[in-house]
Parts: structure tokens; sequence; C-alpha cells
């Protein structure tokens, strides 16, 4: 049984790691926020590993989709217009890429073969189109549309 400081720990360790993750750091850098060691001129990062093989996207990617689809369905049953709906849409495969925003996500979606890295994906859209903002009641393809109109 995990005890309520372990448990404390763990959590803590994983929104470092998440945070490092989803704003675009190198594996080494992940490494570092969950609090792993370097082991010398061998880095396995084995924690950050992990987390971007599979606690990302097999975990937490995969548990966000239910918390999506429990959101839009009370939304409709309610009547209601969800606010920042490009955010929740992207939400899984955002949290899957390693990505922090449905811009960058609609980004390296459109560029998908100019770039070999994450860590690239996230370097050139803060070069190119860091200030792109997008109406908070747009959905994910209004915000692919925007981003493919910014790029040509």
């Amino acid at each position: 049984m995990v005890s309520s400081n372990n448990y404390a720990t763990v959590m803590e360790t994983l929104r470092k790691g998440m945070s490092a993750w989803l704003t675009g750091e190198t594996l080494s850098k992940v490494e570092e926020a969950m609090g792993g060691t370097l082991d010398g001129e061998k880095i396995y990062c084995r924690k950050a590993r992990q987390l971007a093989t599979n606690i990302a996207p097999r975990c937490l990617s995969y548990f966000s989709t239910f918390i999506v689809q429990i959101t839009k369905k009370v939304a409709e049953q309610n009547v209601t217009q969800i606010a920042n709906l490009a955010v929740l849409e992207s939400l899984p495969a955002a949290i899957a890429r390693g990505i922090d925003s449905p811009q960058k996500l609609a980004f390296m979606a459109l560029t998908k073969t100019q770039y070999r890295s994450r860590v690239e994906t996230h370097l050139d859209f803060n070069r190119r189109l860091n200030t792109l903002e997008i109406p908070e009641d747009s959905g994910y393809s209004f915000v692919k549309q925007l981003v493919a109109s910014k790029l040509t």
C-alpha cells in the first residue's frame, strides 16, 4: 500500500515531469525535473523515457480521453458552451505527443515532415508563431486552419 507521503511525492514528481514534457524540454531535462540522475557519460534517462513512452501516451492520454468525452456529454445535456473547446479537443493528443497548446499540436500536424523531434517542433513554433491567439470558443479544426493560413 502506498502511504500518503509517498503518494504526494510520486504525484509531485509526475507533475514536474509532465510540465517539462509538455513544454518541449529534452529527455535529459525531463529526467532532471523528475529527480532522476544522469548516469555519467551514458545518459539513459530512465524516468523520462518511462514517462514519454508509457505514462504520457498510454496512461494519461488515454485517461484524458474519458475526461473529454464526459465533459462534452455533460455540456451537450446541459446545453452549455465549452470554453476553450480547442484545448479540450486536442488534450489527449497533446499529452501523448508532449505538446502544450492546440496551436502547437496543429503546427506539428501540418509540418510533420519537416521535423524529427518534439523539441524541434516547440522551438520552431515559438520562433515562428508564438503570438498566435485563438478565439476561446473555437474548435481544433478552426485552430488547424488558422495555423495553416499563417504558414503559407
